[in-house]
């Protein structure tokens, strides 16, 4: 556990939260204080306070909530060197410090959505009013 403190430390994650491990505090029953946990969504910091973490996890619907995010968007971990993980709204994510979500429009709709027969008359009016006909 010291190894991890250490690691939080030189990170400035202890420094700046405002939560002090028991040895800090003055606390002789050698137990220590949770510390929040410091994660991004959309390129937005989000502080994840212990008490909202079970077991050092969160589900999709909580990171949704935390960050704010609607229903019509799919959530994804960003992970380095592989393949971005979607999460499920039931999924459990386990959450470390410094972790980074985005979101994306769950459906996707390529081109103007215009049957074939319109969009070849808008295509056939807009020529003409640019003078593009030969």
């Amino acid at each position: 556990m010291d190894a991890l403190k250490d690691d939080a430390l030189e990170r400035g994650v202890l420094a700046n939260s405002g939560v002090k491990t028991s040895q800090e505090s003055g606390s002789t029953d050698g137990s220590e204080i949770p510390v929040p946990v410091k994660i991004q969504i959309d390129r937005d910091d989000k502080v994840v306070l212990p008490d909202l973490l079970k077991d050092g996890k969160l589900t999709g619907n909580e990171i949704r909530h935390l960050g704010r995010i609607a229903q019509d968007r799919d959530l994804f971990e960003v992970v380095f060197g592989g393949s971005d993980r979607k999460i499920g709204n039931d999924d459990a994510v386990e959450i470390r410090n410094h972790m980074r979500f985005f979101t994306a429009p769950a459906r996707i709709n390529p081109g103007c959505g215009l049957p074939r027969g319109r969009l070849r008359s808008w295509a056939r009016r807009s020529q003409e009013r640019l003078g593009w006909n030969s």
